[in-house]
């Protein structure tokens, strides 16, 4: 057992580096191997998060982690393990609590996880907003656009490399904007140096942008989309076969991939139609590519040159049918550039003198060889030696183009004026690309394709995600940086050097931040503190963007210097920096072509073949013109193809084409000279330098990826590999500056206003009185022991503190004004609950006298606001209850009335009895006048049903007498007779 790992026998891992017994690389290093092993892979330095890709999936995430860190107080934040949404919590909670910008600056080499660590800031800030009800709005749906835009930027802008499988080939700085709620209010994203290289150039192992493969493997299931696009298989593409690998190693299927980018797309308004433009766009760019070409002789209308020709016209139609173009203007586009002088006094040759008279004359284009014989609608164009002439006017709003006004022109002329006498015209030539710049011309507008799509899904997004003052003076921001690592490759140019100067100047911003302000400080505060060694590269930032004579400033001088070439460049930079200790020679065996640059990270040889050209970045004017009359918009809508002040745009065909001034003619103007367009070199510098400036006005929060390996492999620790980085990074010196040093720096008056509170005020002073002095109130918070010794210093002007000191007074402030807040809303609550009482018993007042005199409306009203002001609508209260009787009484008495009065109008003896029942049914019974005469009618009524009865009854009995005598007189009658008729018998 070495002395290292016996440091480590009976001593746990730390989650904070400076927590350390032994700081210094063994122990770093050992404790960063100890805890990527049990899958620990975020590390805290202080306050800056050191994080470790893991190169496989690990249960990091989830709602309930989540929680961890979003419910967390800052008093237990120190106990909580190192995290990723740990970080973006300090973040949001200052951007809440300090109402001050924040910034997140993950950086770190290329595979080492900045895109995911971003995602990651990202995806806490989507959620903190929706918390807080950001879905509001502007807000709705906008943290969902936020993610949507990574997987688009994310398809468009990364690739697979041999270091990484989604490495960022851009740079972008995303800023969101967060209400005083917390509530994120619109999104900004800023994107830097889009590396256009790899559109046509790749090394082999790596792929190109992620987008080419998703959209042919889609292409492979979609009948649909194959046949619109007419793509074929994947290794057929010289622009995708030159890296020899087509899949990714971490297991994205780009088929799903590609399905996640039409919904991101269709997001942000993409519809059916602009979709299909954009797959147009990439499928142009991959045929372009494949397009071949080889020497050949060329007839122009001067002379014969040395020229080139394509060879396979079936890919060159298919490129501009994709691209919208013509198949000859794309063709001459490719083969021929137009040289155009600068304006003489000549006059128009005499066969074109007649034209003078024509008052609605447009322009006048010229033609090389090999072009359609018909122009517009059809019509001839006029032939001239081995060009033509084609004449266009307008009239009565139609166009024309005219077969017989011009019989002949001299080859070379270009009419830019439209007068009577048509005296300004340009003198051209038709210049013939050579076999290797036909194919820099080819590569060059596939590269110029790409690029604007890739900007104008950028404008779209941000057009999209940006409301009005979402980033104005009422809402604070949060940036993240995602920029690209520092390369050191097989053969380095202006994209690494580009690169490689982006984290240089950001080494410098975390060095200032880290180390050499901490320094002066410590130093102008009169602390006595020890001498932390750094690497401290500022002067070769310096010397990389120094006015004049800095490397890039040289870059552009030798562009500007007619005749000058990269082997002068070179020797420029050796003889204004060969005294220096940045920039050496390199050896015989690397090349005299190659120059060395000492950067922070180590070495970098880079090449200085294409470095002029690559930082000119300047699409011919030919190129331009053919996109710029593209029918695809998204091709054409490009500010990078706007023509220069003063300049000539030739046609889209090589052809010279201007719009001309009405009959009257123009009036003459001197000559302009165009001003010089900015570099790629200088435009990259000017936006470092103002992102810089922007993070200059944010606190920072650092994210250092570290890579653990070159293989890509989980659960694999390359030492050698993890100490480099921790070399160049600064961990090493930031673990003793943070383990020795007082990073929080408070200024003295407001400590005391900040942290007063935790202490009582002396005897005869007021809190609204500034009688407490700082010395008081240190000397009070050591007594209460919230300040501990040896963590915190005072010095002139302000009052130092070590991180946890710090953690530990604000949970201290919290936890009183938690308290309070108690009393405050205890004060309040007791005085609202007064008023409350107060107006409860002015209303109950009111009820027990509306209910003593049974005024319904009144009561009915006092009842209402009652329930109103009083929990559980005041149905405990006891005369709220006797009040709701009395009301369910009178509605009841009401709706006797009612029926009584009815059963009056009716006079029947039913429906009195009727109601009757219903009032005999209330307790007690309804005794209203209604009662009473309905009462009164029913025996009315019932007294004469009686005398009626009786009537009835008499007359039925004298009937029955009626009936009775005559039956007897009938038995007398029948006596009578019997009695005769016995004495007759009897006789």
């Amino acid at each position: 057992m070495n002395a290292d790992e016996d440091m480590f026998t009976n001593e746990d891992t730390v989650a904070n580096m400076v927590k350390l017994r032994f700081l210094d690389e063994p122990s770093i290093l050992k404790n960063l191997e100890r805890r990527y092993e049990e899958e620990e892979i975020y590390t805290l330095v202080g306050s800056v998060l050191v994080s470790l890709n893991p190169f496989q999936k690990l249960p990091l995430y989830g709602d309930k982690i989540l929680d961890r860190y979003s419910q967390a107080s800052p008093s237990s934040e120190p106990e909580q393990p190192p995290h990723i949404w740990g970080l973006a919590e300090r973040a949001y909670r200052s951007l809440l609590c300090n109402w001050s910008d924040q910034s997140v600056i993950v950086s770190g080499e290329s595979g080492a996880g900045k895109t995911e660590a971003t995602r990651r800031v990202l995806e806490y800030f989507m959620e903190m907003s929706r918390r807080r009800g950001g879905e509001d709005d502007f807000a709705a749906g906008l943290e969902g656009k936020i993610m949507s835009a990574q997987t688009i930027l994310e398809a468009f802008g990364n690739a697979k490399t041999i270091r990484n499988d989604n490495s960022s080939r851009f740079g972008k700085w995303i800023e969101v904007g967060f209400s005083r709620a917390g509530q994120i209010q619109g999104a900004v994203i800023h994107t830097y140096l889009l590396e256009k290289s790899r559109v046509v150039s790749l090394e082999p192992g790596e792929r190109n942008y992620h987008i080419f493969y998703e959209l042919l493997q889609c292409a492979e299931e979609d009948e649909q989309l194959q046949g619109e696009l007419g793509l074929g298989q994947v290794a057929s593409y010289r622009l995708l076969n030159e890296g020899s690998t087509f899949t990714r190693d971490d297991g994205v299927v780009d088929s799903d991939e590609f399905l996640h980018v039409r919904e991101a797309l269709a997001a942000f308004g993409f519809s059916e139609e602009d979709m299909s433009r954009i797959w147009k766009g990439l499928a142009a760019v991959l045929c372009l590519g494949n397009l071949q070409f080889e020497e050949d002789q060329v007839q122009t209308s001067t002379s014969v040159q040395d020229g080139s020709k394509i060879t396979n016209s079936d890919t060159l139609l298919q490129a501009a049918g994709l691209l919208s173009v013509s198949t000859e203007d794309l063709q001459a586009a490719l083969l021929f550039r137009t040289m155009v002088d600068a304006r003489s006094e000549v006059g128009p040759p005499a066969p074109l003198a007649s034209l003078g008279a024509l008052a609605a004359f447009r322009r006048v284009r010229w033609l090389p060889p090999g072009c359609s014989p018909l122009g517009a609608g059809g019509a001839p164009r006029l032939c001239c030696g081995q060009g033509s002439w084609e004449v266009i006017w307008q009239e009565s709003g139609r166009s024309f183009a005219s077969a017989a006004a011009v019989p002949c022109a001299p080859a070379g002329l270009i009419l830019i004026g439209c007068s009577e006498e048509f005296s300004e015209w340009r003198t051209t030539a038709l210049i013939a690309y050579k076999l290797h710049e036909a194919k820099d011309a080819r590569d060059a507008l596939c590269k110029a394709v790409y690029s604007n799509l890739f900007n104008l899904l950028v404008a779209r997004i941000n057009e999209r995600l940006s409301s009005a003052g979402c980033l104005g003076e009422t809402n604070r921001t949060i940036g993240m940086l995602d920029i690209f690592g520092f390369e050191m490759l097989q053969t380095n140019s202006f994209e690494q050097l580009c690169i490689n100067f982006c984290n240089e100047r950001l080494h410098v911003h975390f060095n200032e931040e880290c180390f050499r302000i901490e320094m002066e400080e410590y130093a102008a505060e009169g602390i006595a503190m020890e001498t932390i060694e750094y690497n401290d590269n500022s002067e070769c930032v310096a010397m990389l963007e120094r006015r004049g004579t800095g490397v890039f400033a040289l870059v552009d001088d030798e562009i500007r210097t007619p005749g000058g070439s990269d082997a002068n460049l070179l020797e420029k930079m050796f003889g204004e920096h060969a005294k220096g200790a940045y920039l050496k020679r390199a050896s015989g065996r690397e090349g005299a072509n190659c120059f060395r640059i000492q950067h922070f990270a180590g070495q970098v040889l880079y090449k200085v073949d294409g470095l002029m050209d690559k930082s000119r970045d300047a699409l011919h004017a030919d190129l331009a013109a053919l996109l710029s009359r593209s029918e695809n918009m998204l091709v054409r809508a490009s500010p990078q193809f706007g023509k220069a002040e003063g300049a000539v745009a030739p046609d889209c065909r090589g052809e010279a084409e201007l719009e001309l001034r009405g009959a009257e003619g123009p009036e003459r103007r001197p000559s302009k000279r165009a001003p010089q367009p900015q570099t790629l070199g200088t435009q990259f510098c000017t936006q470092l330098r103002a992102l810089i400036q922007r993070l200059n006005a944010t606190q920072p929060h650092f994210v250092k990826c570290l890579k653990p390996n070159m293989e890509k492999k989980g659960g694999f620790f390359v030492a050698e590999e993890i100490l480099t980085q921790l070399r160049y990074t600064g961990i090493v010196g930031l673990c003793k500056i943070r383990q020795v040093g007082y990073p929080a720096r408070i200024p003295q008056d407001e400590f005391r206003q900040q942290f007063q509170c935790l202490c009582p005020y002396r005897k005869g002073t007021s809190p609204g009185q500034k009688g407490r002095t700082v010395d008081d109130l240190l000397a009070a918070l050591q007594h209460t022991e919230d300040l501990s010794p040896g963590r915190w210093l005072r010095g002139s002007t302000k009052v130092f503190m070590k991180h946890d000191q710090l953690d530990s007074l604000m949970a201290a402030v919290l936890a009183v004004r938690q308290a309070a807040c108690v009393r405050l809303q205890a004060a309040t609550r007791g005085h609202a609950g007064r008023r409350r009482y107060a107006r409860m018993r002015s209303t109950l007042a009111i009820l027990r006298s509306a209910a003593g005199q049974r005024q319904e409306e009144a009561l009915r009203e006092a009842v209402g606001k009652v329930h109103a002001q009083v929990v559980y609508r005041g149905m405990h209260l006891p005369e709220v209850r006797g009040a709701e009787k009395v009301l369910q009484r009178l509605g009841e008495e009401r709706a006797c009335d009612g029926a009584l009065r009815a059963a009056v109008a009716e006079r029947t003896t039913r429906a009195l009895e009727s109601a009757l029942e219903l009032v005999q049914g209330m307790d007690p019974a309804y005794t209203g006048s209604s009662a009473t005469e309905a009462a009164y009618l029913l025996r009315q009524l019932q007294l004469e049903k009686q005398l009626a009865e009786a009537l009835g009854e008499k007359s039925q009995l004298g009937l029955r007498l009626q009936t009775v005598e005559q039956e007897l007189q009938g038995v007398e009658e029948r006596n009578a007779a019997d009695l005769r008729n016995r004495e007759e018998r009897l006789r």
